[in-house]
C-alpha cells in the first residue's frame, strides 16, 4: 500500500527525542484538562453547596453584612436560574474533558492495531474520573461543608450565570412551562426536587 494514499498519516517522532517529545507536545493538554476538571468539580460543589443551604442560613445570608454572604443570597433570588447556568456550565466542562481526551487518545492510538479498544478503555476511564472526582466528591463534600463552599464558590456561580443567561433564561421558561402543567394536575416541584432530578438524569445519562 503507498504510504502516501494513507487518508490519516501518523506522525512519527524522531527517535532521539524520545518522551520528552511527548511531554512537550501533550502537556499542555494535560493540564488544560486537569484545570477543566477542577473548575467542573468546583461548580458541581457550588450547585450541592448552594441547594442544601436550609432556610435559617439563607435568612442568615440575606441579614448579613459580609460581601460573600450577601453574594450568596442575591444568587439564590432566583434559584432556578442559578440551577440552569450551573447545570449548563457543568456539563459544557464535562463534553469539553471528553473531547479534548478523546481528541488525544486517538492521536496517540493511531500507531496500535488495537487502537479501537485503547480509546473505548481511555474513555470510559475518563467518565469514571469526571463522575467521582467532578460529581461525586465534590457534592459529597460540599453538602457538609454548604456555607463555607457556598462563600468560596459564589463568584464562579455569578461568573456561570452571568456567562449563560441567555441559555439559563430558557431553560428557566421550558421548567416554568413544564411546571404548570404539573401543577394542573395536582403536583408541584420545589427548586430542590428539581436539582436532584437533574443530578439523577445526568447520572443516568454518563
Amino acid at each position: 500500500m503507498d504510504p502516501s494514499s494513507d487518508p490519516l498519516p501518523r506522525q512519527v517522532l524522531p527517535a532521539e527525542h524520545g518522551w520528552s517529545t511527548y511531554f512537550d507536545l501533550y502537556a499542555p493538554y494535560a493540564a488544560l484538562i486537569l484545570l477543566l476538571l477542577v473548575l467542573a468539580g468546583l461548580v458541581s460543589a457550588s450547585e450541592a453547596a448552594f441547594f442544601s443551604l436550609s432556610p435559617d442560613d439563607r435568612a442568615r445570608c440575606r441579614n448579613s453584612s459580609q460581601p460573600g454572604d450577601t453574594r450568596i443570597a442575591t444568587l439564590l433570588d432566583r434559584p432556578k436560574r442559578l440551577l440552569a447556568s450551573l447545570v449548563i456550565f457543568n456539563n459544557l466542562l464535562n463534553i469539553a474533558i471528553v473531547v479534548i481526551v478523546t481528541y488525544l487518545t486517538w492521536k496517540l492510538s493511531r500507531t496500535y492495531q488495537s487502537s479501537g479498544w485503547i480509546l473505548a478503555g481511555v474513555t470510559l476511564l475518563m467518565t469514571l474520573a469526571i463522575v467521582l472526582f467532578g460529581e461525586i466528591v465534590p457534592k459529597v463534600y460540599a453538602s457538609q461543608n454548604n456555607m463555607a463552599v457556598a462563600r468560596r464558590t459564589a463568584p464562579l456561580a455569578q461568573l456561570g450565570l452571568i456567562v449563560f443567561r441567555p441559555l439559563a433564561m430558557l431553560l428557566v421558561n421550558l421548567s416554568n412551562q413544564v411546571d404548570k402543567r404539573i401543577e394542573r394536575r395536582g403536583y408541584k416541584l420545589s427548586v430542590e426536587e428539581l436539582s436532584q432530578a437533574v443530578d439523577l438524569t445526568g447520572d443516568g445519562a454518563t
